[in-house]
């Protein structure tokens, strides 16, 4: 039942944050924007995906901090793409903080 507040404020926030933003820039540097970010974003995504799953080794599956430090990454590097993915400017933000190793571990 948390969630469904979320779901309707989220888009809302986005809608809102589109009507502003093209008001400044325009709706094609808008909708460029968007485009753009969603690909530089998985580009991102991928990077971090490749370096996370570089930790994984025959020598960390002995260390099970380490595993849930790999795994509990691979989560937010996944939830951070899928927030990449999604188009408008606040997912976009959580999706940067998401991926940020140091924010990673300060939630983690």
């Amino acid at each position: 039942m948390k969630l469904i507040p979320l779901l309707i404020i989220i888009p809302v926030c986005e809608i809102f944050l589109f009507i502003t933003i093209g008001n400044y820039i325009g709706l094609f540097y808008v909708l460029f924007l968007t485009v753009l970010t969603a690909f530089l974003g998985l580009s991102l995504v991928k990077a971090h995906w490749k370096k996370n799953l570089k930790k994984y080794n025959v020598n960390s599956l002995s260390s099970l901090q380490l595993n849930f430090e790999n795994l509990s990454d691979s989560l937010f590097i996944l939830v951070s793409g899928i927030f990449f993915i999604t188009p408008g400017f606040l997912t976009d933000l959580f999706a940067i903080i998401l991926i940020h190793p140091s924010i990673r571990s300060f939630i983690r």
